[in-house]
């Protein structure tokens, strides 16, 4: 990208510039590629020995280059294809149709190969990028819902039907859990991000659009980290909206509640004055006992955030800021 005439402002960022500055500030533009290297070139300078494991000193088959393209190519990508670039060595004179009669059969048998474009948004480069580890499929895995308080497994039950197809899917741990066998099951992508990520970058990982469920799973101090910063929460409330739910659950020791005065109903009261949070963005969050029967162990509560339609006020996610000063989060990231 050289030049962009923006048509638009994105809501976020969620891709690195070179994959996604042309689809989100130029959606449907009308593009120009210098194709060259006597009109226009450009070096981006390197250590010599990057990537250099990546370097073959024999030919590679046209199916094992399609599939590490598939791997990391998006819309775009495969649009700048729509050109033949020419690189010229010292006194070239040749025209650059030559070029593309030399290399298009070998275009046409990758274009053969390849899979469909992956989406710039949720991209496993990006993820990593971020923080965040992508979690894979395993059909040989059990789905690991026994060890999920009941509440909790009703609440993702019910949204994961409701949000069918899933886009997103982001399981907020230390560490793995049977939460990430669950959710890698039900989305096209699944990620773990740690708490800290979920306070500093949450908007980078969830990005803007598609259809995601966001569930947090930690213990009462992480609901106090949450909420006692009045950016973590900004941030979180930049990635719900419509088609897209937040479950925040939070255990609670047992022991925490013999050896303090707290009781249940104070933790409940607790919970619910940081309710009306969401509602002024437009959002329903209700509070949910993370034990479905009166028998059961779990000690805590869970937030449900959805999208309220009834509410007045738009979610976060579909009102536009006409000024840099409007944006909560601009100049905020720690």
């Amino acid at each position: 990208m050289v030049c962009i005439r923006p048509t638009r402002r994105p809501e976020d960022i969620a891709a690195p510039c070179d994959f996604s500055f042309v689809a989100e500030l130029a959606p449907g533009g009308r593009y120009h590629f210098h194709d060259d290297s006597d009109a226009f070139v450009a070096l981006e300078l390197q250590d010599s020995a990057h990537e250099l494991d990546f370097i073959t000193p024999y030919d590679l088959g046209v199916s094992e280059v399609a599939e590490s393209i598939s791997a990391w190519a998006t819309a775009v990508h495969h649009q700048n294809i729509e050109a033949t670039f020419v690189f010229r060595g010292s006194g070239s004179r040749y025209h650059p149709a030559a070029g593309e009669k030399l290399s298009q059969p070998y275009i046409d048998a990758l274009l053969s190969r390849i899979r469909r474009p992956l989406d710039h948004r949720h991209h496993p480069f990006w993820f990593g990028a971020v923080g965040a580890t992508l979690l894979t499929k395993h059909a040989d895995n059990p789905p690991g819902w026994a060890d999920i308080p009941g509440t909790l497994r009703q609440l993702m039950s019910a949204h994961l039907d409701a949000l069918a197809p899933l886009d997103l899917a982001i399981s907020v741990a230390e560490r793995p859990s049977e939460l990430d066998e669950v959710l890698r099951r039900a989305a096209v992508n699944t990620v773990r991000i740690a708490p800290k990520t979920l306070y500093r970058q949450i908007e980078d990982v969830a990005g803007p659009g598609g259809r995601m469920l966001l569930v947090v799973r930690g213990g009462r101090q992480d609901f106090l980290d949450l909420f006692s910063h009045g950016e973590r929460v900004a941030r979180l409330l930049r990635v719900a909206g419509e088609g897209r739910t937040i479950l925040l659950a939070y255990r609670i020791d047992a022991d925490d509640l013999r050896t303090s005065s707290t009781s249940r109903l104070d933790l409940h009261r607790v919970f619910a004055t940081r309710l009306p949070l969401f509602a002024r963005h437009g959002l329903n969050a209700r509070i949910h006992d993370l034990a479905a029967a009166p028998l059961e162990r779990s000690q805590g509560f869970a937030i449900e955030v959805v999208a309220d339609e009834a509410a007045v006020a738009p979610p976060p996610s579909s009102r536009r800021l006409h000024r840099l000063e409007d944006d909560r989060l601009y100049g905020m990231r720690e």
